[in-house]
C-alpha cells in the first residue's frame, strides 16, 4: 500500500467523468465493490499498490501518470520518461526475434527455446547499448553494427575463435 496522507485524489472524479466512464467501472477495474471506490474520496481509501495498472488502464493512461498525479510532490514519480517508448521496445523485440532466426538460420544452428530467447535477448541488448554509446548513429548503422557484434559472438562461441 502507499503511504496515504500525501495522496491526490480529486484529478480521479474529472477523469472518470472526463472519460465518460462510471465509479461502477473504476471498481470493476481494480476489483473492489463499487462503494469501496466512493471511499477513495470521501474517507480516504488507501490505493493499493496493485490498483495502479489497472487503473492506469480504466482511466486511459501510463501507470507512471497516475502515480505522478496521486503523488504530485515525489520526485519518484516525477521523472522524465525514457527516450524510449514502447512501440520501439515492440519493434526492438521483433527485430531480435527475426535476427536471431536469421543468425541461427545463417550458422546453421539448432536452438532449443531457452538458447533462441537468450540470443534474442542478447541482440536487444546489443542494440540498446550501441544505440546508447552512439547516439548519432541512424537506425541502418546501429542495425548493421548489433548484427556484426552478435555474428562475431556466435562465430567466436561456435569456432573457438
Amino acid at each position: 500500500m502507499f503511504h496515504n496522507r500525501k495522496m491526490e485524489r480529486s484529478w480521479i472524479k474529472d477523469r472518470v467523468d472526463s472519460l465518460g466512464k462510471t465509479y461502477k467501472g473504476l471498481a470493476d477495474a481494480i476489483g473492489v465493490p463499487p462503494p469501496r471506490v466512493n471511499d477513495i474520496f470521501t474517507k480516504g481509501r488507501v490505493i493499493r499498490a496493485e490498483d495502479i495498472a489497472p487503473m492506469a488502464n480504466f482511466l486511459d493512461m501510463k501507470p507512471v501518470e497516475v502515480l505522478a498525479r496521486l503523488f504530485p510532490n515525489e520526485k519518484a514519480y516525477t521523472r522524465p520518461q525514457s527516450s524510449i517508448d514502447i512501440e520501439q521496445i515492440k519493434t526492438l523485440i521483433h527485430d531480435s526475434v527475426l535476427e536471431a532466426v536469421q543468425i541461427a538460420h545463417d550458422h546453421d544452428l539448432e536452438f532449443v527455446p531457452e538458447e533462441f530467447a537468450k540470443l534474442a535477448a542478447d541482440r536487444a541488448r546489443i542494440y540498446l547499448e550501441i544505440k546508447h554509446a552512439n547516439p548519432d548513429m541512424d537506425a541502418r548503422g546501429v542495425d548493421a553494427a548489433t548484427h556484426a557484434t552478435l555474428d562475431n559472438i556466435i562465430r567466436n562461441v561456435r569456432f573457438g575463435s
